[in-house]
Formats: C-alpha cells, structure tokens, sequence
C-alpha cells in the first residue's frame, strides 16, 4: 500500500500510529466480505462501519459500538490524510 509509509512517517506519538495501523489492518481483514470496492471514500468507509457494527459470526468476529467502528474509520482517515489521499475520499470518511 502506498499510503502506509506517509503514516508511518507521520509527526505523531508511534503509540498512535500503531493503533492507527490496528485499525487500519481490522478493515482491510473484512474487505473481501464487503460489496464495494476497496477504495477509500465514503462508502467504503460507511459498509464497513455498518459490517463492524453488526459482527460475523462466519470469523467469530463480535460486533462492536458505533464509538469503536468510528476509531477504526479513524484510522482509515489517518492513513489517507498521512498518506496523501486526496481532500476529497477523506472528508467522505470523515463524514462517516
């Protein structure tokens, strides 16, 4: 991903990066179970809030609060904005 090495480079604490990282590896594990595609935007952020929302029971993955999928969009926002998403796909996340 081209995006990883500008967040990790990002002017942060690493404590926030790798939970920045977390998050981000937890959405991209649920891509494949998603409908649409994998580009940072809006609706990619909106299903997978929706998914994390509901759980899976097929991975054992337990549903989680609106707050908790809202710090894994976070991290999504973080990986775009370090990484030089454009303004647009971020504040699409944002809205989220």
């Amino acid at each position: 991903m081209t995006l990883l090495p500008g967040l990790r480079a990002a002017p942060i604490k690493d404590s926030s990066i790798n939970r920045h990282i977390a998050s981000v590896n937890r959405c991209a594990a649920m891509l494949s179970s998603l409908r649409c595609p994998p580009r940072l935007g809006w609706l990619l952020a909106w299903e997978l809030a929706q998914a994390v929302q509901a759980g899976d029971a097929a991975t054992g993955q337990a549903a989680v609060t609106a707050r908790t999928a809202a710090t894994y969009i976070g991290g999504l926002v973080s990986l775009g904005l370090h990484g030089g998403l454009d303004e647009d796909a971020l504040d699409g996340m944002r809205a989220v």
